[in-house]
């Protein structure tokens, strides 16, 4: 049975029960929860299905059928967070790696192409220039640009083993630009 007409069929029982107020109120809220969880399955169901989406880059880059406007680079950029989880899952092969890294290439340029709407499309284009700043050559402050990196990307990681990873490899990338900076003075 579908749970949306679980949801319909209990707003029938509580709109039966009209006698009873208080069981009348308590189906009608069971039958609202119902419906509440049912949309949010169905648009995680929906974003999931983008996502795996064979034509997913032709999407993101022109928008979907009938219309619809491409996504806000906010979208995008949870969309890019996702893909970098996935990047460290075990056992993929190097093919595998590849296109994750192909396709968060495709929409990191989505990202800083798109005119942000919003403060939010606004933080996804910074969190990628942070990305792009802490994977480049060491230089002064280095550690401070690391942390905004860390605040804007590592955090809004929904994984705690590849936080904990990812800001291992923080630390790492801070003492190497130490080490090279201590080298050049």
């Amino acid at each position: 049975m579908d749970a949306s007409v679980l949801a319909d069929g209990v707003t029938i029982l509580a709109a039966d029960s009209i006698e009873d107020q208080q069981l009348g109120a308590v189906l009608m809220r069971l039958a609202r929860g119902i419906a509440d969880h049912c949309k949010a399955v169905e648009e995680r169901r929906g974003e999931l299905f983008r996502l795996l989406h064979p034509n997913r880059k032709h999407f993101e880059k022109e928008g979907v059928a009938g219309g619809g406007a491409a996504m806000s680079a906010a979208k995008l950029f949870r969309n890019w967070l996702a893909l970098r989880e996935a990047e460290h899952c075990r056992g993929q092969d190097d093919e595998e790696v590849e296109r994750l890294t192909d396709e968060m290439i495709a929409i990191e340029r989505a990202i800083l192409a798109a005119d942000p709407a919003t403060a939010e499309d606004e933080q996804a284009q910074v969190a990628i220039l942070a990305y792009y700043a802490v994977h480049e050559a060491p230089y002064a402050n280095y550690e401070v640009l690391d942390r905004c990196y860390q605040r804007l990307v590592i955090d809004r990681l929904s994984d705690p083993i590849v936080r904990e990873r990812e800001r291992e490899w923080g630390r790492k990338r801070v003492e190497r630009a130490r080490e090279k900076l201590s080298e050049t003075d």
